[in-house]
Parts: C-alpha cells; sequence; structure tokens
C-alpha cells in the first residue's frame, strides 16, 4: 500500500511536465499556420497585429525575401498558407510562385499587392495563386478571405480587380470574331514548342511550373492570335507555312 502514493504522485507529476507539450501541440493542430512575405515592415506589423486576435489562423512566419522563406521551410513543416507581396527584393512574388508551387504542393499561395494589373492578376492565377487581394483590403475582411481559402470553399478576389476581370472577358467577347494578331509572349512560344513535341498539358505545366489550368489559358489565347481552334490546326500551321516559325523564334 505504502507504494501506492508513490505511484500516484509520479503519474500526476508526469501529467504535469506533459500537459504543457499536449496542449501546444492540439493548438498547432487547430489553428492554421500563415507565412507572410512582406517587404514593406509597416505592412507586416499591421497584419501581425490584426491576425494576432483569430482563433483559428496566425501568422507563424514572416520575413521580406522570397528566398529567406523557402530557406526557412526547408527544414520545418510547411505552413498552411503563404501571404505572399509581389514587389520584392530579389526574387519578385510572381516569378517565385512557382517555387512554392513546387517546394511546398499542399501550402495555398494567395497574393498580397498593390499591383491590380489584369495581366499580373492573370498570370498570378495561371501560375497557380489561390486568390488575389489588395493591399487597400480591410483587416476585417482579411481573415474572412483567408478562410475561404484555407477551409477550401473558394478563390477570393478583390472586388475592383474581378469588375477589371469581368470588364476583360466582356471586351474579349466583343472581339473574339475579329482578333488581334499580337505578338506572340516568350511563354506563348515555350507553350507552342512543347506542343509541337507532342507533350501533354500536365506534362507542360510541369515543365514550366504551372497549373494545367494555366496552361489552358496560354493555349486559348495562342489560338486566338492564329484565329486557329486545334492543336491540329496549329501543326499544320507550321508544317505548312514555314515562316510561321518565326513566331516562336522571334
Amino acid at each position: 500500500m505504502s507504494g501506492r502514493p508513490f505511484f500516484l504522485t509520479y503519474k500526476i507529476k508526469y501529467i504535469i511536465l506533459v500537459l504543457p507539450s499536449v496542449l501546444i501541440t492540439f493548438y498547432h493542430c487547430i489553428m492554421k499556420r500563415i507565412s507572410l512575405i512582406e517587404d514593406d515592415f509597416e505592412i507586416r506589423k499591421s497584419l501581425r497585429s490584426s491576425l494576432s486576435e483569430s482563433s483559428k489562423m496566425e501568422i507563424e512566419f514572416e520575413t521580406d525575401s522570397l528566398e529567406k522563406a523557402i530557406l526557412f521551410y526547408r527544414t520545418r513543416m510547411a505552413p498552411h498558407l503563404f501571404l505572399l507581396d509581389i514587389n520584392l527584393t530579389g526574387i519578385s512574388g510572381i516569378d517565385g510562385l512557382p517555387l512554392l508551387r513546387r517546394h511546398f504542393p499542399d501550402s495555398a499561395v494567395v497574393i498580397h499587392s498593390i499591383v491590380d494589373d489584369e495581366d499580373q492578376v492573370f498570370q498570378a492565377i495561371c501560375l497557380g495563386a489561390s486568390g488575389y487581394l489588395l493591399k487597400n483590403t480591410p483587416h476585417d475582411e482579411m481573415e474572412k478571405n483567408l478562410l475561404i481559402v484555407l477551409e477550401g470553399e473558394g478563390s477570393p478576389i478583390s472586388p475592383s480587380i474581378a469588375r477589371r476581370i469581368l470588364n476583360h472577358f466582356c471586351n474579349e467577347r466583343r472581339t473574339i470574331f475579329s482578333p488581334k494578331k499580337d505578338t506572340l509572349t516568350e511563354t506563348e512560344r515555350a507553350i507552342i514548342t512543347l506542343l509541337m513535341d507532342a507533350l501533354t498539358y500536365q506534362d507542360i505545366a510541369c515543365k514550366l511550373g504551372m497549373t494545367i489550368d494555366g496552361v489552358r489559358y496560354y493555349v486559348k489565347k495562342i489560338y486566338t492570335k492564329l484565329q486557329i481552334k486545334s492543336r491540329g490546326q496549329l501543326a499544320r500551321m507550321f508544317m505548312e507555312t514555314p515562316a510561321k516559325h518565326a513566331l516562336i523564334q522571334s
């Protein structure tokens, strides 16, 4: 009987020692972890202060460059979401987006930028961004928008950007029967080359570091510029008209 109190005391001490680590582990399991990549200290400070009151997410790491973020997470569990600025020193947000998607495929990436240019928005979405929020987004809406991504309910886009995207597609629809033959971009030329090598959309996406939807978006633009409707027409165009090869070499 004399050994029982000692045993109970030992168990109580063990529980007291272990309980904090158990609670911390439980806390991290229910909290969504955010990695903030932003080169403006005041904006980082403001977001940190705003999200510190959240019971559902936390900023576990913040940095002023994408390179530092990749280095930090090489030996750690990836965050649930990267909140990424575009105009960064070093690797820009647009150039770094494919790197984040490749290194941390299970982490969502939401762009947080002052840039509202529709080409940048389309490029970010094609490269795998899960949302695009302007820096003038009210703080009380930021948590709600990020939760939409984290809970898999959608891809938030700032209202002013959404309006411009809708206007873009309305204008595109009006000109679809008389498309302008613009010069092909470097990405479009690269995709044409890979299409002519008989690669699938999946293979092209892997090679160029973008999503399949991104490849489809660029292929649609290529078809519109060249006034064609299929890969077969594209192949015939480049086989029957050698001069067309200048389009992907220029």
